[in-house]
Formats: structure tokens, sequence, C-alpha cells
């Protein structure tokens, strides 16, 4: 429709015509009625053009089918009615959208247009606010609709100046244990393992080594056993573990000073129980997701996303070189012995570029009809995600759904959503605080322990193949002073990523 502005003050002009019926002003009104009847578009007549919203994300798969739906979905009704239509481009990787917005950022040669909306972590937005890239949601949101979100998930979104809503929360996630269960039953049902053995890293520890001599005697080679355990996101697991054991490593004080800290003692305790394991063959990560792992028979557990559970196998090689069906088993994740529990608040929420008010308004229009709960939950069902208001934690309403629609989510999946909601209830719920080069330093972390188990590990293996035992192959990687060594080499890398911000 032609807004009334745009009409040329077409009462005015009537009423006047009717005091004044002359010719001139006849074939007047007669133009004006005709441009209202047929929606001529001379200067400053134009209708209401749809505002394009292009969205950047990172799922694939399931989650970017789902998600892709929801779009088609938004343009054929909301975005009709509201005339925005979006557009959802997946740069594959949260690595590759990070990089595509950087050099967009910097305007690189062959770089694209900033996207109107971008998937983010806090840690990265936080980058991307002091760069003054990033729209406060706040003003385009009631204070009740806000109230509706999980508020821990709105309050990882709130930073930069007046701590303004920079990250809009849309589908959540935790981590959780994933337990291939039919090898799991067999290697239980001949050693006792129990499935309480594994509430605590060290538990881990112990029942991945009991593997290790369980598989390794099924063979007549020596020190050729199984990997037990894979995890993903390893910086996950040295975050929570420092902080759960009494020092987070990223963080500010009361009045905004950013730290970042390494306690050598607690970073030993997090070595121990996955370095040492690692390069003894009791723990291993060979393919890019650890569910890769599980398919191969590599290991029959992991620590991964509740996303994970939409990419769990249905049929595993055996060691043997026999396919068994595969099923799926959930628990919550470990804790260090004598601490209180902690998991993972994750999950990429969305920030929205700062631009102009009819854009920044169309894009919180569409993030809020796609975290509708029932959209949300249908979204979340299909793609192993944690909805984000806090009505959609009704899991009554889940089944629900999850049923009507005949999701695409397995009954794994459920399983999985629901010790999630469960651990998330009896948990303390942790995310990194965004300080400035906080991503950085997470990639830095993760990267220097894993390529270090991983390098160790095949120096190990020749050394097995040489003739040592597995005791004497890592006598050299357990001693205190090689740990030490790569301390001292991280926490130097680190510094100098503090500095040169």
């Amino acid at each position: 429709m032609v807004s009334d502005a745009n009409r040329c003050h077409k009462g005015d002009i009537m009423g006047k015509s009717c005091k004044k019926w002359n010719k001139w002003k006849k074939l007047v009104l007669t133009f004006l009625v005709i441009c209202f009847l047929t929606g001529c578009t001379t200067q400053g007549t134009s209708q209401k053009q749809p505002v394009k919203i292009v969205v950047w994300h990172y799922y694939t798969g399931i989650q970017k089918d789902a998600f892709d739906a929801l779009v088609q979905e938004f343009n054929e009704t909301k975005g009709q009615e509201e005339k925005i239509e979006v557009e959802a481009v997946s740069q594959v990787s949260i690595q590759n959208l990070i990089e595509a917005l950087r050099q967009s950022e910097q305007k690189e040669v062959g770089a694209a247009e900033l996207p109107d909306i971008f998937n983010t972590y806090a840690d990265f937005a936080y980058e991307s606010e002091k760069a003054g890239l990033l729209a406060d949601l706040a003003p385009y949101m009631t204070e009740y609709e806000i109230n509706e979100y999980v508020e821990e998930y709105i309050e990882e979104g709130r930073f930069g100046e007046k701590n303004s809503l920079k990250i809009f929360p849309i589908a959540k996630s935790t981590e959780v244990l994933m337990i291939e269960g039919t090898q799991w039953e067999e290697f239980s049902q001949k050693t006792g393992a129990k499935y309480s053995d594994l509430a605590t890293w060290e538990g881990v520890v112990k029942t991945a080594e009991k593997y290790y001599d369980y598989t390794d005697a099924l063979t007549p080679e020596p020190e050729d056993g199984k990997a037990f355990f894979g995890r993903d996101a390893l910086a996950n697991y040295i975050f929570l573990g420092s902080k759960q054991l009494g020092c987070e490593i990223l963080r500010k004080t009361e009045d905004g000073k950013e730290q970042v800290f390494l306690d050598k003692s607690i970073m030993k305790k997090i070595w121990d129980c996955y370095y040492i394991p690692y390069i003894k063959g009791y723990f291993t990560k060979n393919g890019k997701f650890a569910t890769d792992d599980i398919k191969t028979g590599d290991t029959i557990a992991f620590i991964g996303s509740t996303v994970s559970a939409a990419y769990f196998p249905n049929e595993v090689e055996r060691q043997d070189g026999s396919v068994v069906t595969a099923r799926g088993i959930a628990l919550p994740v470990p804790n260090f012995e004598g601490t209180s529990p902690y998991c993972i608040q994750q999950g990429a929420g969305m920030s929205v570029i700062k631009s102009d008010e009819q854009h920044e308004a169309a894009a919180v229009t569409f993030l809020k009809w796609l975290t509708q709960e029932n959209r949300n939950i249908s979204f979340c069902a299909d793609s192993g995600y944690l909805p984000v208001k806090e009505v959609a934690y009704d899991f009554a309403l889940w089944e629900k759904i999850h049923s009507k629609k005949n999701s695409a989510g397995s009954p794994f999946m459920a399983e999985v959503i629901k010790t999630s909601v469960n651990q998330m209830s009896t948990s303390s719920l942790f995310t990194s605080q965004a300080i400035s080069c906080g991503y950085d330093i997470r990639v830095l972390l993760e990267q220097r322990l894993a390529e270090r188990a991983k390098e160790d590990r095949e120096i190990v293996k020749e050394r097995i193949a040489q003739g040592m035992s597995l005791q004497q192959a890592v006598a050299e990687f357990t001693s205190k002073e090689y740990f030490e060594t790569w301390f001292s080499s991280v926490k130097e890398e680190m510094k100098g990523l503090v500095e040169g911000e």
C-alpha cells in the first residue's frame, strides 16, 4: 500500500476540489485516483519494497535443512506480511564464518558484503562489538519479550556500552557423554565396568585403561588395545575443567578489567586426564568429529554437543571386521573428583550488524519469529539443540510437538535431550566470559594440547613397534618436566596474544 505521506496529501486536495470544481482540478483528482487504484510509481509514490535480510550461519546437514525450511516458511508467511525477505547462507563451519566476517569487515579484495545477521559465540561477538559493528537489539523488544527467554542465555549476550543486548539466543546446546551400547554391554559383562564409573574424569581414565587391556587381550599381538574415548571441542574440557577446579581462564574484574590466567597445578590435572591417557592409546581422535570414530569402531564413547546425536551412527565396524547395530546411550558429562558439577552452556546465537532502523527491526522480527516456542522446539527436535525460551523446557510440550510433526529427530536424540535438560537442572552452567582475544586464546589452548597429544602418540606407537613396552615408550612424556616445558611454551604464546591486542 502507498503511505498517506506518499499520496501527495490526497485528502486535502480532494477537499479543495469540492469547493472549486473546475476542469483543471478535476484532471488532477482523476490522476490521483488512478495512482491510488493502480499503484503507479512516480517519484515519492512507490509501494513499500521488501527489506532483504542476509543471514550467515554455520549449519550443515540436518541442521542446515531444518534452518532452511524455517527460512522458507518465514518468507512465505510472516515475511510476506511484513515485507521482509530472508536469505540464508551457510559458511559450513564457525571457523569459516569468522574468517569470512573478518575479511568483509576489513574490506579485503573479493570479500562479500557484511551480512545483516550472523551466527556467533560471545568471544567473537565481543571482537565485533569492539569494532563497532553490532546493533543493540533491546530497543526492538519489549521487556516482557526479553523475559520470556532463559535468563542465562540473555545475559550471555549482554556486553558493551550500557550492557546492551548484542547476541540474540536462537538455539542452545550442552555436552553429554555418549556411548555405543552394544559394545559397552559386552565390555561391561566381561570386566564389571559400570556407568557410575564414568561420573568423574578420573573414573573415565581408569575405565579407558580397562577397555584398552580388554581389547588388547582379544588379539595375540601385544599393545594393540583399542581406545575407549574421544572428545569434540577440547577447549570446552580445558575451560570448564579449569573453572571447576577453581580458576577461570578468561575473566573480568568488577571494574571491567580483563584478565587471562592459567594455573599450573590445575592445568597439570587437565593434562593428566587427557594427554596422558591419549599417548597411552586409551583416548583418541582420528576423525574430524568424535562420531566418526564411533562409526569406525576406533572408540565406543565420546563427549560432544547434543547436536552430535544427529550423527550418531546406526552401525559400527568392530575390531574383527564384523558390523553390529549401534545403540546410543546418553550420560551426564564427568566431573573432576571432589568438585561441584558443571556443564557447558553453548550454542551460537545471532548478532545483527549495525545499519539502519529498517534493517535492524526486520532482522529482530525474523529472530523473534524463529524462536517462538513451538517453532523453536520443532527446530531443536530435528537438530539436537535446546530451546531458548523458559516455557519450551516443558518436556511434555517438547514430546507433543516432536511426535505431532513426525520429526526427523531419532529416539536417541530424544534421550540426549532429556539427559541434557536433567543435567542442566542439577549442574552450574558455564560459558567463558567475552574478553579481547578470547576466541584466539581458546583456539590456541585447544590446538596446543591436541597437537601435542597426537604427535607424541605417534612417537609412542613407533617405539612400541620397535619392541618397547607401553610404559617404556611413554616414560619421557609422563615426566613433570615435560609438562612444565609445554605449559611454559603455551603461557608465553598466550602472553603474546594478549599483548598484541
